[in-house]
């Protein structure tokens, strides 16, 4: 049982990374779509929804802010998951709205 536990728990965090690579080649790729086509585009020939392009895309923009989180919580055998990261992301954007406010 601890086994296939510590099995989950290297695949939860592997997929935080293994997004972020999808989000880079995603950002590469959209440079080479025409424009009016990244939709079709990325639920043909990725398989994926827009929403999902799009989350993959914003964590690996901001794989640099993410970074150490990731190498914190590798550390404490805990994981950041895509959720959690994207949630973490919005927080930073909401502190640097009220920031520039006030």
């Amino acid at each position: 049982i601890r086994n296939q536990h510590g099995k989950v728990m290297n695949a939860l965090a592997d997929s935080l990374t293994a997004a972020i690579n999808a989000g880079k080649e995603l950002i590469e790729a959209k440079k080479a779509v025409k424009h009016g086509l990244w939709k079709e585009y990325v639920g043909i020939e990725c398989g994926l929804s827009l929403s999902t392009a799009k989350n993959y895309m914003r964590l690996a923009k901001h794989e640099a802010q993410l970074a150490p989180l990731l190498s914190e919580k590798s550390q404490r055998s805990g994981f950041l998951s895509q959720n959690a990261a994207l949630n973490f992301l919005s927080g930073e954007r909401k502190k640097r709205r009220k920031t520039k406010a006030k």
